[in-house]
């Protein structure tokens, strides 16, 4: 019954408080033979805390178990769970990366998992996944969770009938934080009957959202009538992938996701709406995006000779030589220059100038491309060439210039 599903082949680090969970997975660990360390964090917020750090090193001596411990001298004062949290798991990414260890475990049961799961129906917040996973990458470290399927009397009865030691945190036995309320007023009370069917609404609510997201990842996402296809809770996650896909983050709140449906309805081809901070989301031209209002791409490459390197940048591939080969460009004109866009800009087409700025509404140019369209000039700051835009302008073979890591 208490059998680990853990791979013998890997090395362990065990993330131990010397509480009940942790010390219960210590034994289970032990008793199995699976190859384990032990990393401990004292944190000193509690009285007891230099005891049982003692304790848990004479637990590990007695069991011939290495650890490694983390003695924490900063003064944390306030979200003292978030700095907690991002304290261990540095500590664990160094010990993990100086010593080979394949993978973190910690001592998750199924009481945290409803717990989490009570927690985020009370919040009312999307998730990306309901309850607890049983492994997840942490600062790029694999952190598995073997006991999920334990409940925390389960661990108590397994500590007492193995003498295995531990110490109660009297913390978590007041009622001031809303976890500890769930934990002793619902989860504490749960007959088996009802804990099963909270387990079977988290399997079924997660299915769910494998069939979301693999809805989502199938279509472009930037696209406007992808997204007002979509159901609406659909597209409040597609929102959320937009915005980590985009590597910004801000809370997507039914609100804001109304708001953002109204803006893809409205007629105009180009509107911005101010999201959070200096997130904006931007729809143009049949696409949409979240992006930074502060987003730029400034750059200025010279060219002095025919025999230059392809422009090969974050957002764009230029062979600007082989285009110009053609057009048998006067040693003249060099340098030759490609810079950024300018709104102000004119361009001689045929025997007419055209400002650039209406040559970009012409062809329906998004809002965000035209931040780091390039343009061709030669030592006189005359424009020789613009590429002109085109809604396929993505990588292909034999392609001058193309566009790349963008959210088109």
């Amino acid at each position: 019954m208490n059998k680990l599903i853990l791979d013998h082949n890997k090395k362990y680090l065990l993330a131990c408080s010397f509480g009940v969970d942790s010390m219960a997975l210590f034994h289970m660990l032990k008793s199995q033979n699976y190859n384990f360390s032990v990393a401990h964090v004292n944190y000193h917020l509690r009285d007891e805390s230099d005891e049982e750090e003692r304790k848990l090193r004479k637990y590990c001596l007695d069991n011939n178990i290495d650890i490694y411990v983390y003695d924490n001298k900063e003064k944390i004062k306030s979200n003292i769970e978030g700095v907690c949290r991002e304290i261990r798991y540095n500590f664990f990414k160094n010990i993990v990366e100086e010593n080979f260890f394949d993978e973190v475990v910690v001592a998750h049961h199924q009481d945290d998992l409803i717990e989490t799961y009570l927690l985020q129906k009370k919040r009312g917040i999307l998730s990306s996944w309901y309850g607890i996973k049983f492994s997840t990458l942490n600062k790029g470290i694999k952190v598995v969770r073997p006991l999920l399927r334990f409940t925390k009397k389960e661990l108590i009865q397994y500590n007492e009938q193995n003498s295995v030691p531990y110490a109660l945190d009297l913390s978590n036995l007041e009622d001031k934080f809303i976890r500890n309320k769930i934990r002793h007023n619902v989860i504490e009370k749960l007959k088996r009957e009802d804990r099963e069917n909270i387990l079977v609404e988290i399997a079924n609510k997660n299915r769910e959202l494998v069939d979301i997201f693999s809805h989502l990842n199938k279509i472009n996402l930037n696209e406007i009538n992808n997204l007002l296809n979509l159901d609406f809770i659909s597209f409040q996650y597609a929102l959320n992938m937009l915005l980590k896909n985009s590597n910004l983050y801000c809370p997507m709140s039914k609100k804001t996701a109304l708001s953002i449906k109204h803006l893809l309805l409205s007629t105009k081809p180009n509107v911005t709406l101010k999201i959070n901070g200096d997130i904006c989301f931007e729809k143009s031209y049949g696409y949409c995006y979240f992006i930074s209002s502060s987003f730029s791409h400034n750059y200025r490459y010279e060219i002095l000779d025919a025999n230059v390197n392809p422009i090969d940048d974050k957002y764009f591939y230029f062979d600007v030589i082989s285009k110009f080969k053609e057009r048998e460009i006067k040693l003249d004109n060099f340098p030759l220059f490609v810079r950024n866009i300018d709104m102000n800009d004119i361009y001689k087409i045929d025997n007419f100038y055209v400002n650039l700025n209406r040559l970009v509404i012409d062809w329906k140019m998004p809002l965000l491309l035209r931040k780091i369209w390039p343009v061709v000039v030669n030592n006189k700051n005359e424009i020789i060439y613009i590429p002109r835009y085109r809604k396929d302008c993505k990588e292909t073979q034999k392609q001058f210039f193309y566009l790349k890591n963008l959210f088109f």
